[in-house]
């Protein structure tokens, strides 16, 4: 079982690695660019020119620094083991991934509609790593429903398992684009979503945490409708 564990971990990080190597190579070309271009405004003495240039490269580096965090946390969900679960409160996890982005909600006139149980909602598990796959899902139907839409999030026991759920009114994904969603680095573009930024790495991250702690994510969308994405993990007795 540890060597099978071991052959798995050097599989992933490899695969990662081939990835990383073709997806951080166009960001930093970007930035390379940009970096010319203000040493050229520079010399030419045109500060309005240079300070949209440094705009660009703020924005490049952030989207490296979000791309850097979430891989660095694929990483940490691939070494992690079962001796670190505990019991903890999903309701929680929850509560802090929804706090985390109501500011973002917020921004985009979003009516956000909740829906939590009461009492603790317990299971085993991490939660920072739930909050993270509850936080993608709630964060990719705020960026992904236009200004002023519908959200709705809901957390409810069923049949020994407790189901996460967030539904939106936004965009919706293309059928032929939906079996691929959850593959690292990929992006269901879909008109109107062009210049929404992400690392394609969100529903993977999700899938991974989730199938972690015993349970599977769920999905159904429709372009111009919306989307509905989830997960249900077993609740603790």
């Amino acid at each position: 079982v540890l060597l099978r564990r071991v052959q798995d971990l050097n599989q992933h990080r490899s695969q990662l690695f081939r990835m990383l190597s073709h997806d951080l190579r166009q960001p930093l070309t970007v930035l390379m660019g940009y970096i010319q271009l203000i040493q050229h405004a520079f010399k030419n003495g045109d500060p309005k020119v240079v300070e949209g240039y440094i705009n660009h490269v703020a924005n490049g580096a952030q989207d490296l620094k979000d791309l850097l965090e979430e891989v660095l946390l694929m990483e940490r969900i691939a070494d992690s083991t079962r001796d670190d679960w505990k019991t903890i409160s999903l309701r929680k996890a929850i509560e802090q991934a929804i706090k985390k982005h109501s500011g973002q909600a917020e921004l985009s006139e979003h009516n956000l509609e909740i829906e939590l149980p009461e009492g603790e909602a317990p299971c085993k598990g991490l939660s920072v790593e739930l909050q993270e796959a509850a936080g993608n899902i709630l964060s990719n139907a705020i960026k992904y429903t236009p200004k002023g839409g519908r959200i709705q999030v809901a957390l409810w026991l069923e049949d020994g398992n407790w189901y996460f759920q967030v539904m939106d009114n936004g965009y919706g994904i293309a059928k032929d684009r939906q079996k691929r969603l959850f593959e690292s680095f990929y992006r269901a573009q879909q008109p109107g979503t062009e210049n929404i930024k992400g690392t394609g790495l969100g529903l993977n991250l999700v899938k991974t945490i989730v199938q972690h702690h015993d349970g599977e994510v769920f999905f159904e969308s429709e372009p111009g409708k919306g989307s509905t994405f989830g997960f249900w993990i077993p609740a603790d007795d």
